[in-house]
């Protein structure tokens, strides 16, 4: 077989095969193109093109190149060229991994012209291509996936249009998707320009849909996608402009999804903004189509951006184009207000001042503050109005110095609707607005309008516009109507008005650069608090400043109302802040569900997996592949336990019966330390039986040196299975244990029981009894060995019995040993040496005196110690040559080894003399909450029965039990990585279970075979808000009786969900009941997905009904002039357009619907519904199409 390889295959690929021996194998970069390749690509457009990309052999052997053949090895998979002429292999396509998807083109295009000469060109341009464009290209040429990230203005255009040209020349169809509708309508206009056969389909607009070139929204492009719509066939490529736009919070999702669905052998060009991730964003587009993905960037900006702070008629440079952020230029602001004062104050001397802030006294103080020379107040406690008037003279200021200075057109970016109109109608004349631009703005306007009838064109709004074009001023909001914004787009960038007054949308809409811009604030109000800008705002805003071909520079200049410049900490936060990150906003919607269920080709569960949600797990996938093989091989090839008994219960039951016995002893030990008497429970000189550690093959009997404050430690230890109620935590507390042991076994390193590399790192090896060391709590766990026959009132561990104990001749101090370690707390507490408790002092504070005598219950405990044993091991740990790894500060290393060797010995001697039994509680102690005695009662069950095992007195105990504790390990690792190779492990899984059982309960699918039903197909046309409660509406037949105007009403409810309450208008009754019927099916979904999903936002929900706009659509489809309308409403006009344009295209899909139903009188009706709101300037052709 054949393939196309760029560079080695070596380079890309692993089999399992090589993983076993290369796990932790680094990725590599991608090497140089073969020379054969190089060759191959300067030679493959002298051959006819076929409309695609074949194989390189294909290609090949019409140029006449010699292009090695290249074969799957059945050994190992890796691709390689054949020799000796072998024939090709007929294996299966290898097992392999993709290590890398994206790469990121940086490479030279000084050969650009010889290696696609102007003649071969799909088109050519009359300008010099960047040399991004110059890469771009060459990936578009070669159908390749690329993603272009450069800033705005930048022309990233370019290459659209080269895809779309190269698309037409084969013959085949290029989709170029945009975020807004806007947007849409504008490049259908540059576009038609430029190619012959292009066409536009928007929710309300649908041109030439035949068209090689089809423009349309993103979210037209999804629901082609679910639907297979033939007019996806014979596909070229498919261009995303603004692909930034996934980190929409509302709208992301779309994106994700139309890239996943997009079929693999169609060629993505997508279009974005300069975000600091675009690699990871390439690298799960590549992992998602599993190609290539090349990305081609760029930071220059062909016109440099200068950022300033105005003040007082002047400008301060406060950052470069390089970047670079000047903080010295707040010395020359403050400078210059210094040494304006003088000059304000004789202008104020003269006593009265007729400047914009109107007359004033020169000697006025109180709330109006002190006077500058324009009579503007600066004091701290200004009026509103007279802050008004400082922002208007200070505005006037900044025009009067664009105009002089030729910065003119200018983008002045506001944060309010009402803040654009208010500046736009308080700005003169601008001195540079001829009578000759004054005509061509008017002649401009009139055709615009033309379409309107009469009474529309005398809306005030219309006016409004009017009157501040002819004076060189431009508004731009959401609130104008649509034909007002185009008609003022459109004046701008043929400079017919030089001030535009904007609100940020236009920065993300209609690309109409200018040659400033202006922000009017830095703060801005968000809808819950005022903020300070992102700096994905800025760079949006600041990247309109400056025409690629007409300026030189751009100037971007932050405006300050008043002589004090705004904190140059908030100004250097906004300017050096990055742009937003690309993040996922991938969400499961009932409608996606719905059309993934109709679709039938791909699972939700795929769809999920393969979201940006997942793109982390889906290139960790290969890698948990590979280890879960790895894994599986390991435990395959670990031989059973034989029991020499021949019996059950096997080693495997033990095993799990001591684990279950020791999780609920740490259980209660755990509400012990938590409680008021810890400090007598856990004191020091406490002894204990801890569990084997490492050191001891054994249960070891121990003496509580002192309680560890930090944590910071790691607890090695076994990873056993973990239940839900699991308690084996690092986060439990830790204490500093002295262990005694018997001789070392020099055989102990063959015992399969300490083959942890934990252990290998102690130094046993090196242990003696005169050589004591301080090691890391680690090792197995090991078993307990007998049990005390007398009954206590609650005995929460096993312990040793009376006899048991065999004299040590060794010790060692364990740190770290977590509370999870203790088998037996028993009722003997042991005096420890003086020096030991400044010692134990020092990480917690003992509770008893270090003076007394240690205690339980304040009976004092007797000890006798062995003063010759003591004396001679003190005088041989003084010798040693080997010193403890942490000695304590404050103490020389021989006085702490004799404290060791006297506790040792102490302890000794009180378990050879003395019955140690286990720890009994106190009666005040004894009122444990009922979870913990049924705990303690189970585990004395569970004990008892432990011990009747055959297990417990096998000779081979230990080392059973640590090789079962090792197949543990490994048994739940390898349940670990199942679990993240299967579905259950998706973040979204159970929102996907939850919502497929709300859609089974309500009748959408069906409940046995998962397939979509009648009402789920009505559904899947809806596409609202809710189209659950929509479509429950239509069958439970809600709209039979309804009038038309009633009808837009109620669907109204669910298209305009960001409308505030109207007091002053209402709806009829019947109305009004059908509405209320709608809206409690809303809440009862709503309610429904709650139960199912803990974090369902039940408050968003809920707004996504909103029966608000009913009055209004109901008074429209009645005939109401647009004019009246706004007067009753009190709406912006925008806005109202906005919703009934939706409120239209929801009804002409519910009337789709009526007809898949057979329901045709109602589809009739919805029919009626339609043209009674289809009429006047809502329905105004947009200026773009005409």
């Amino acid at each position: 077989m054949s393939a196309t390889i760029w560079g080695q295959a070596e380079e890309f690929w692993t089999t399992d095969e090589e993983a076993e021996t290369e796990a932790e194998e680094e990725e590599e970069p991608l090497k140089s193109r073969p020379p054969w390749l190089v060759e191959f690509d300067e030679k493959r457009a002298e051959i006819e093109d076929s409309g695609f990309v074949g194989s390189a052999a294909g290609f090949a052997s019409n140029a006449g190149l010699a292009v090695p053949e290249f074969r799957v090895l059945p050994r190992d998979g890796r691709t390689s060229p054949l020799r000796d002429g072998a024939p090709a292999a007929t294996t299966p396509e290898p097992r392999a991994v993709r290590k890398k998807w994206v790469i990121e083109n940086g490479q030279s295009v000084a050969d650009f012209e010889t290696r696609l000469p102007k003649e071969r060109r799909a088109i050519v341009h009359p300008f010099e291509l960047d040399d991004f464009q110059k890469r771009a290209v060459l990936h578009v040429e070669a159908n390749e996936h690329v993603i272009v990230c450069a800033h705005t203005s930048a022309g990233k255009t370019v290459v659209a249009e080269y895809a779309i040209a190269l698309a037409q020349r084969r013959k085949l169809r290029a989709i170029y998707t945009s975020p807004i509708k806007a947007l849409s309508n504008q490049k259908f206009r540059e576009f038609s320009k430029l190619f012959e056969s292009v066409g536009i389909i928007t929710g309300d607009v649908h041109i030439n849909k035949d068209a090689q070139c089809l423009i349309m929204t993103t979210e037209i492009l999804r629901n082609l996608l679910y639907r297979n719509d033939p007019m996806l066939g014979q596909l070229g490529c498919v261009i995303y402009d603004e692909v930034h736009y996934v980190n929409d919070e509302e709208r992301g999702v779309v994106w994700e999804e139309s890239i996943i669905l997009m079929p693999q052998n169609v060629p993505m060009v997508m279009l974005s903004a300069t975000v600091p991730n675009y690699l990871q964003f390439a690298q799960w587009v590549g992992t998602t189509k599993r190609r290539e993905v090349f990305v081609v960037s760029t930071t220059h900006r062909p016109t440099p951006l200068h950022h300033y702070l105005f003040i007082q008629k002047k400008r301060y440079q406060i950052m470069d184009d390089k970047g670079r952020f000047n903080a010295h230029c707040y010395n020359a602001i403050y400078n210059d207000i210094r040494n304006s004062k003088p000059a304000a104050a004789a202008g104020n001397a003269g006593g009265k001042h007729t400047g914009s802030g109107g007359k004033q006294t020169g000697k006025q103080t109180g709330s109006g503050g002190k006077q500058t020379g324009a009579g503007i107040q600066t004091g701290k406690l200004q009026t509103a109005e007279a802050k008004a008037r400082s922002e208007r003279y200070h505005l006037q200021e900044y025009m009067d110095y664009l105009q002089k200075s030729d910065g003119l057109p200018v983008v002045v970016f506001c944060f309010s609707r009402k803040k654009c109109e208010q500046y736009a109608s308080d700005l003169p004349g601008l001195k540079v607005m001829t009578n000759e631009n004054r005509n061509r703005c008017r002649v401009f306007m009139t055709q615009s309008l033309q379409s309107l009838n009469e009474e529309d064109r005398e809306l005030p709004q219309i006016k409004f516009i009017r009157q501040l074009a002819e004076k060189g001023v431009g508004v731009h909001h959401g609130g104008l109507l649509p034909i007002v914004k185009e008609m003022t787009e459109i004046m701008f960038s043929c400079n017919m008005i030089y001030v535009l007054f904007a609100t940020e949308t236009f920065a993300m809409g209609v690309n109409t650069p200018a040659r400033s811009v202006l922000l009017s604030a830095i703060k801005k109000h968000d809808g819950r608090n005022t903020r300070l800008l992102k700096g994905t705002e800025y760079i949006q805003m600041a990247g309109r400043a400056g025409r690629r071909g007409l300026d030189t520079e751009g100037s971007v200049y932050i405006f300050s109302p008043s002589i004090e410049p705004p904190p140059s900490a908030d100004v250097h936060h906004i300017l050096s802040s990055k742009a937003h990150p690309l993040q996922s906003k991938f969400r499961l919607t009932l409608s996606m569900l719905l059309s993934l269920v109709t679709r039938q080709s791909i699972k939700p569960s795929d769809l999920i997996s393969k979201s940006f949600l997942e793109s982390k797990r889906a290139q960790e996938l290969p890698t948990i592949q590979r280890d879960l093989n790895l894994l599986k091989k390991k435990i395959d090839n670990m031989e059973p336990i034989n029991c020499i008994f021949g019996t059950d219960p096997a080693i495997e039951e033990y095993v799990d019966t001591e684990i279950r016995c020791r999780k609920l002893s740490t259980r209660i030990y755990q509400h012990l330390y938590q409680s008021r008497y810890q400090d007598e429970i856990f004191c020091p000189g406490r002894v204990a039986l801890v569990h084997s550690t490492g050191i001891s093959v054994d249960t070891s009997y121990g003496v509580l040196l002192y309680q560890e404050t930090a944590t910071s430690s790691v607890n090695r230890m076994h990873t056993l299975p973990q239940d839900d109620d699991d308690i084996l935590t690092e986060d439990l507390p830790k204490f500093t244990f002295l262990i005694l042991t018997t001789e070392y076994d020099h055989d102990h390193q063959q015992n399969p029981m300490v083959t942890d590399k934990a252990c290998d790192k102690t130094g046993l090896s090196k242990f003696t009894p005169k050589a004591p060391i301080t090691v890391e709590g680690s090792g197995f766990f090991g078993t307990v060995n007998q049990t005390h026959d007398r009954a206590r009132d609650i005995e929460v561990a096993i312990s040793k019995g009376p006899g048991a104990y065999i004299s040590c001749n060794q010790y060692v101090v364990l740190k770290h040993v977590p509370l999870n370690r203790l088998s037996t707390l028993m009722d003997a507490v042991i005096e420890l040496p003086r020096e030991q408790w400044a010692v134990s002092a020092e990480a917690a504070s003992p509770a008893t005196d270090a003076t007394a005598t240690p205690s339980l219950m304040g009976i004092p405990i007797k000890t006798k110690v062995n003063k010759r044993k003591a004396a001679a091991a003190a005088a041989a740990a003084a010798a040693a040559a080997v010193s403890p790894s942490e000695p304590s500060s404050g103490f020389t290393l021989s006085s702490e080894r004799v404290n060791w060797v006297r506790t040792a010995t102490s302890l000794d001697s009180t378990l050879q003399e003395k019955e140690v039994r286990p720890y009994t509680l106190p009666a005040k102690v004894k009122t444990l909450p009922m979870d913990q005695v049924l705990a303690a009662a189970e585990h004395a069950k569970i004990a008892e029965g432990l011990l009747k095992m055959q297990c417990h007195n096998c000779p081979n105990r230990e080392r059973n039990v640590a090789y079962r504790l090792r197949q543990l390990d490994v048994l739940r690792e390898i349940d670990r990585l199942e679990f993240l190779m299967s579905t259950e492990s998706l973040e979204l899984m159970p929102d996907f279970e939850a919502k497929l059982e709300v859609l089974k309960n309500r009748g959408f699918v069906d409940s046995e075979s998962n397939a979509i039903t009648l009402k789920g197909r009505a559904a899947c046309e809806m596409l609202t808000a809710d189209e659950i409660a929509l479509t429950e509406a239509l069958f439970d037949h809600q709209f039979q009786h309804l009038s038309v105007a009633s009808i837009a009403a109620v669907v109204s409810a669910f298209v305009v969900p960001e409308c505030t309450t109207l007091p002053d208008l209402n709806l009829d009754e019947m109305t009004s009941i059908v509405m209320d019927k709608v809206q409690h099916v809303h809440e009862d979904i709503g309610r429904e997905l709650r139960d199912r999903i803990p974090h369902f936002d039940l408050e968003t929900w809920s707004g996504y009904c909103n029966p608000n706009f009913g009055p209004v659509a109901f008074l429209w489809a009645t005939g109401i002039p647009f004019s009246k309308l706004v007067e009753r409403c009190q709406l912006h006009e925008g806005t109202i357009v906005r919703a009934i344009v939706r409120l239209d295209e929801q009804i002409k899909k519910i009337r789709n619907v009526c007809h898949l139903i057979g329901n045709l009188e109602l589809k009739k009706t919805f029919c009626e519904v339609s043209e009674a709101i289809h009429r006047d300037i809502v329905f105004a052709n947009s200026l773009y199409l005409q």
